[in-house]
Parts: structure tokens; sequence; C-alpha cells
């Protein structure tokens, strides 16, 4: 009898992790996906179906990073989407916490996701990696400055990322050799006289309310729609923070389906180049764009594959996952996807520092105007978007679009973005 009872509970929680990956891999949009497939094809050069096939297990892995870390603490080593594994998730688990094995084990029962799971063994945690990146970061500011280096991590590999110019001046290649024997560190090399990048602004577009994000404003392009912690009333659109920067700081418009600019409101308040970029407008209760009141969804821009889909749903706030898929949609580009490459960047751009961006590689580059735009995948919210940075690796001409963590912006900001049911 209990053997029966064990049988049937295992039986249960194996069709409720069915049931779960079916209902993820149905909620996305049909021509949202098909774009991220385009997106995986070009990245990883995989035949449709295959790409097909990891992008649906992308999806239905949304969350698991969150769980594993909230178990995890601070010997959370990262997850990550092997492509040289057939899309596999890998879970960085530490020599500390294999006593936790078996509970991350269950959580990835939980998401269904069976032998496209992996635990792999580790040496340092994210929280490790940090440390070392900080330190590099102090050793070499003023090369960092002049946009000669910049610095991430990268979970797959369990190493901070050193990326610096295929040629330096004697002096500075000193330096970079210093740290090119250190197990916990990768020298990336690339074409370009400076790793600096542009900030991506100012533009147009039309959409009727209720106000959301992922459409142009009057300048750059708005993100997602926030609540003040504190001021609770206070409604807000979130967007770059050098959007808003001083000059910047006027009232906010968009157009209607009319081509009419209509105030949206008045900056609220931004941070920008103190480690961060997010920013946040006021939607002003007496103005138009006020009433129906604004909600949890972004455009989806048209493309090649995606038709225009005003009402697609943010219903989760999220980190992000190295090799995942994810989105955007902007006011000059329109919607394009790209695969997270790095995370925890450090970099300058005009005097200004940034610490711990998301990185990701698109296959064009943002226009001067998708500043702010939303990135999302699989109904949850990763970033906004604030600058974009082309450079070669020598055989390939690349773009990466650099992103403000959502997470990060909600807290800089003292907000949360609103989620629909």
């Amino acid at each position: 009898m209990r053997a029966f009872v064990q049988n049937l509970a295992l039986f249960a929680s194996l069709s409720s992790a069915v049931a779960m990956a079916a209902l993820a891999e149905d909620l996305e949009d049909p021509g949202l996906e098909q774009l991220a497939v385009e997106s995986y094809v070009n990245n990883f050069r995989v035949g449709v179906e295959e790409a097909t096939r990891r992008v649906r297990l992308q999806d239905r892995a949304a969350g698991i990073e969150d769980r594993i870390e909230a178990l995890l603490g601070e010997q959370f080593a990262g997850v990550w989407f092997d492509h040289d594994d057939r899309g596999r998730i890998k879970i960085g688990i530490t020599r500390a916490a294999v006593p936790r094995s078996g509970e991350v084990q269950r959580i990835v029962a939980e998401f269904g996701l069976g032998d496209d799971a992996q635990l792999v063994s580790v040496r340092h945690t994210v929280a490790e990696l940090d440390r070392s990146k900080r330190a590099i970061r102090e050793f070499l500011l003023d090369m960092m400055r002049i946009g000669h280096v910049d610095l991430g991590y990268d979970t797959r590999s369990n190493q901070v990322i050193v990326t610096t110019l295929a040629l330096l001046p004697s002096y500075e290649e000193a330096r970079i050799r210093a740290l090119a024997g250190k197990i916990e560190i990768t020298i990336r090399r690339v074409d370009t006289p400076t790793l600096g990048g542009e900030l991506v602004s100012c533009t147009i577009g039309t959409c009727d309310p209720p106000l959301r994000g992922g459409r142009a404003l009057d300048r750059c392009t708005g993100g997602f729609i926030a609540r003040h912690r504190v001021n609770t009333s206070h409604l807000l659109m979130l967007t770059a923070g050098h959007c808003l920067m001083p000059g910047y700081d006027v009232p906010w418009y968009a157009k209607n389906e009319n081509l009419t600019d209509l105030m949206i409101g008045p900056s609220y308040g931004y941070v920008f180049g103190l480690g961060s970029d997010a920013g946040a407008i006021f939607i002003d209760p007496i103005r138009w764009w006020y009433s129906p009141t604004p909600v949890a969804k972004v455009v989806v821009e048209s493309s090649l594959f995606t038709t225009y889909n005003p009402n697609y749903k943010i219903q989760h706030d999220s980190t992000s996952t190295i090799g995942k898929i994810v989105c955007y949609s902007g006011s000059i580009t329109k919607t394009k996807c790209g695969v997270i490459s790095a995370l925890g960047v450090d970099y300058y751009i005009d005097g200004a520092l940034f610490l711990n961006m998301g990185e990701m590689t698109l296959p064009s580059c943002p226009g001067l105007g998708d500043s702010g735009s939303p990135i999302y995948k699989i109904n949850r919210g990763y970033g906004l978007l604030v600058s974009r940075h082309s450079w070669s690796d020598g055989q390939v001409d690349k773009c990466l679009g650099r992103y403000q963590g959502i997470r990060g912006a909600e807290n800089q900001l003292n907000v949360d973005i609103l989620l629909s049911p």
C-alpha cells in the first residue's frame, strides 16, 4: 500500500511538471517566438527545428534561476544555457553547495526539465566572481575611463571577462598580461578603436491609451509601467536614465494614433553614471494618458515574423541568464531578439561609469531612439536598453546591446513594475 501511495504521488508530481512545461511553452506570442528562433538560428547555426526546441526549453525554464538563488544564497554559482550541449540548462554547484544538490534537483523536477538540466561542479560563486571583478576594476579603472577596458563575468566559463582592445600601448599591455595567468579571468580582444559605445536616444511613434511600455516617446522609448513603493498612487513610465538628464527634464509627450502629441507628465527622477542608467516619468493624473489606467504590457512591434501586438503581458520581473534569448521593442528598430552574452558588465561612456549591466549580442545595432526599450521574453521583464557598441572579433562584425537590469532599476528608483494577472 505504501509503495502504491508513493507511486501515485510520484505520478502526480510528474503530471504536474509535464502540465507546467506544456503551459510555459504555450504562453509565448507565436510571432515573437518565431523571431526568437530566427535569432537562435543566426547565433548558433543550428536548424530551425532544433532552435525551436531549444528556445521552448528556455521558456520552460524561465524563473528557475530565482528559485535556485533563493535556495543557495551566497553559494549560488549561476545558471546558463549551454549551446554546445544541445542548449541544455546548466546549474553551477560549488563544493559547499553539494549537500543541497537534492533540493536543487527537486526544483529542476518542478520545472519539468528532466535530462535537459544538469548540475555542474564549479569553483567560484557569482558573489566571488563579482568580488574579483570589482578588484580588477580598481586596478584598471583608468583604462576603463578612456574606453580601453570593459569588465563582466560569464557563469558558463565561471570566469571574469576582461574585454580590451586588440592593440594597446605597451604599458597598458603589460597590465593586461599581468592578469592573463589568473585562473578566474579570461582576456577577450576586440578590434575597435574604443569600447565606450554610444548611448541610444530620441525618436517618435503612435499608440492610443492605455499607456504601456515598448512604445516611442518624444525622446527615447518607454520601457515598463511602474508604481512608486512609497508614493503608491504615483504611476510611472520607466526609461533610460540618460534620457532624463538635465536639459531633458521637461514634460514628456507621446503621440496617439491621430499623430497628436499629448503630454504624459514631467520627469520624476533618474540615476545615471553612478553605476546605473534608469529613469522614471510621472504619469500625470490630470493628463490624457492616465485614463484608462496604464497597463503592465509592452508593444511587440511588427517585423518579418511578428504582427503588431500592443497587449503583450508582463507578468514577472526577472534576473538574467547567460545564453538566454531575449527580445526588445524599440521605437527605431522595432522588435529584435538577441542572446544574453555577459552579466555584471562594467564600462565607461562619455565619462560616466556603469556597473553590473547586462549585455546581449544582436543581429544589428539598436537605433538612436531605442534607449529605454523594454527587454523581455516569456512574459518576463529583464531590463531597459541603454547603449550599443559595435565591434569585431577579427572574423565577424558584431553589435552588443547593453541594458540596465530591471531589478536594479526598481531598487535604484524605489519602484516596482506593474505585473499583469
